[in-house]
């Protein structure tokens, strides 16, 4: 068979136009609307020797457009230009026609195909009623003027370009679409490309401005949505702008997701997006597609600022067999930075969640759903939130609380073969890091293999409301479990005024039960606050059951303590914390004789839940500078082979303990002596 090589084609066609005859011109392989060809469409008789030009004050350029892509898919395949200037279309039906081997381009910004004014709602600007595949669109503007044509989109409607698979139509299969701008956009998607297998789509150094008709209320709206194998999504910039006519501050524009990918083998990366409520939606093969397993998806190195939730993990579980599982697998979500505007977005009408529902990186929580995921690896992400720390705070539902963090995993069906490393949580009103659920009813989680290390989280837990006090931590983990790491994380507190931490807890570990939970291990955990004051302390918590906690938990942390000592009868209290530290220098000044303080048990959280594990070793230094002598006592908890001698100004002595009982009864002997120093010594 002889091939016909591709046609370059603008418009092809001998045509009586509203205009009067035009000529053909539109021949050869490099072909500009404006120079080269006269064929225009508006519906409006002129003379033939004033006639506008295409592009620039014509009425309308549908016509002139659909004749240079019928024609140039009729040839098998070819590319059509968009001249600089503005060509005015009336999308109809399933739009302007697409086909295989086709390249749409322009010559940048000044190359415009603007929606017409006043035309009501469409399907799409660009469609195919068959498969298609190699489309490539490049470097023109579309916009599709939502303050001259303001529409409330209704389900799956105002695309730009739009290739599902669905009914005859099959989708496209290699589509590339670089250096365009959708400026202005508000429909449902602007690119909605699908494949049942390999997509093989690549958008990138694209613009996105979204900006929904002022008379619009919220609708679901995606930037990007994709299905199939094969997806790279790079280097776009999505941005949200207030609505036509607005003064807002581009939250109001609702826009909802940046990107939507399905199925796999993705690498989103190196966008940037501003005020869209989330980056990127990751969700596995639907039922009516052939499932890819693993899904191998890559979202790495984005920006992302006034976020409501920033990257989120829509697991699912469905419920026709034989079926996709509805597992994600083999995801890495790593160096992204991350900004959620919380506060701003809570006191705003956003439209777009739970207006109380904010995270960086989250699996997505909408019991019953059952959502699984393997083979997870989210690091070196620096997720941003605003502090909530003002009072009073406000309140949350638990389910809200489950869904509100820096970084939160909870998965209510199994989450297995995970790393959370290496990242900076910042401000988070709820939860820094959580893994698991376990609601006060439905479905809890259970995880296998987790390991959450080398992390930096500071001041989570700000909002001051107690309605969910157990979700104020840095790092929590609920449900059930099997081999868990927490280690070598930092926790800081700023303090949210003198001697009140932002959060509650900096370790909050829950199990379902003590049977189904077996080595959880916590080690060389630092835990600081910003207070002098040994008392102000952000408290661990392992609530009961506890069975299969091993700790070591702190990396020999020092804490300095200077402690005026009180009257004997009446003895100054050193309250501790063995989370937050394992070795106290305490130097006791005074003016009594002698100078006496009594070491306290470490106290239990707001329920009463210890703050030891069995395991460690603690120190304590004493250091007498007080000129009438110093004494110091222990509660009955320490088990110590009797009381020290008073000390002399200048003369200290230490002891150390091990935890051996994790009972937080009343009078429970808990810290066993190994050794003190024999005698006092000189300080």
């Amino acid at each position: 068979m002889k091939l016909i090589p591709p046609l370059l084609f603008v418009v092809s066609l001998l045509s009586i136009d509203a205009y009067g005859v035009c000529t053909p011109t539109c021949t050869g392989n490099s072909l500009n609307v404006i120079t080269n060809c006269c064929a225009v469409c508006d519906g409006t008789t002129h003379s033939q020797t004033t006639y506008p030009p295409p592009c620039a004050q014509a009425t309308d350029d549908t016509c002139s457009i659909n004749q240079a892509l019928t024609a140039v898919n009729a040839a098998g395949g070819g590319e059509v230009i968009i001249p600089p200037g503005t060509c005015i279309i009336s999308p109809t039906g399933m739009g302007l026609p697409l086909g295989s081997n086709l390249t749409i381009r322009g010559a940048g910004r000044k190359s415009a195909l603007q929606v017409r004014d006043i035309i009501g709602s469409y399907s799409a600007i660009f469609g195919a009623t068959t498969q298609v595949s190699k489309v490539v669109f490049k470097d023109f503007r579309i916009d599709q003027n939502p303050v001259g044509n303001p529409v409330q989109p209704g389900n799956e409607m105002l695309h730009v370009i739009n290739l599902p698979v669905a009914g005859a139509a099959v989708g496209v299969k290699g589509i590339t679409v670089s250096g365009m701008f959708f400026d202005a956009v508000n429909g449902v998607h602007a690119i909605h490309a699908e494949n049942n297998g390999d997509l093989q789509a690549t958008i990138t150094n694209n613009y996105f401005n979204f900006q929904r008709s002022s008379n619009t209320s919220a609708y679901n709206n995606a930037a990007i949505y994709l299905e199939g194998s094969q997806q790279v999504v790079t280097n776009n910039t999505f941005f949200g702008s207030s609505p036509s006519g607005g003064t807002g501050n581009g939250v109001d524009s609702l826009a909802n997701s940046a990107v939507e990918t399905h199925g796999g083998r993705s690498m989103i990366s190196n966008n940037t997006t501003n005020n869209y409520a989330t980056l990127v939606d990751v969700v596995p093969t639907p039922t009516s597609m052939t499932e890819l397993k693993p899904n191998n998806i890559v979202v790495a190195n984005n920006s992302v600022t006034c976020a409501q939730v920033g990257i989120s993990l829509w697991p699912m579980m469905f419920a026709s067999t034989p079926a996709p599982d509805g597992t994600i697998r083999n995801v890495a979500v790593t160096g992204n930075t991350v900004h959620v505007c919380n506060k701003t977005r809570r006191t705003a009408s956003n439209g777009y969640l739970d207006s109380k529902v904010f995270a960086g990186i989250r699996i997505a929580y909408d019991p019953p759903n059952v959502r699984n995921v393997d083979g997870l690896v989210i690091s070196d992400n620096i997720i941003s939130m605003e502090s909530e720390s003002a009072a009073p705070g406000y309140a949350l539902a638990e389910s809200e609380a489950i869904s509100t963090g820096g970084i939160v995993l909870p998965a209510t069906g199994t989450l297995t073969n995970v790393v959370v490393s290496g990242n900076i949580v910042s401000t988070s009103p709820m939860s820094g890091i959580r893994i698991g659920v376990l609601p006060s009813s439905g479905a809890i989680s259970t995880a296998k293999q987790v390991r959450v290390v080398d992390n930096t989280i500071v001041d989570a837990g700000n909002n001051n409301d107690l309605s969910q006090p157990i979700y104020r931590h840095a790092i929590g983990f609920f449900g059930t479990a099997a081999e868990i790491d927490i280690a070598r994380n930092m926790i800081y507190d700023t303090l949210r005024s003198a001697g009140i931490t932002n959060g509650l807890y900096s370790l909050y570990l829950k199990q379902a039960s003590a049977a189904s939970t077996t080595t959880i291990r916590t080690s060389q955990n630092t835990v600081r606050v910003n207070s002098a004051d040994p008392n102000v302390q952000l408290q661990s918590s392992f609530p009961a059951p506890n069975g299969g906690i091993v700790d070591a938990t702190s990396a020999n942390n020092v804490a300095l303590v200077p402690i005026t000592g009180q009257s004997p009868g009446s003895p100054a209290p050193l309250n501790v914390d063995f989370t937050s530290f394992t070795r106290y220098i305490v130097t006791i000044q005074g003016s009594f004789s002698p100078s006496t303080i009594n070491v306290m048990s470490p106290a239990g959280d707001t329920t009463g839940v210890a703050q030891w594990t069995v395991g460690q070793l603690v120190t304590f230094r004493f250091r007498c500078i007080a000129s009438g002598g110093c004494r110091f006592r222990f509660d009955p908890a320490y088990s110590i082979t009797g009381d020290f001698a008073d000390l002399v100004a200048g003369y200290g002595q230490a002891i150390t303990f091990e935890v051996e009982n994790f009972s937080s009864a009343p009078n429970t002997r808990r810290f066993f002596e190994l050794y003190r120093t024999p005698a006092a010594i000189l300080n």
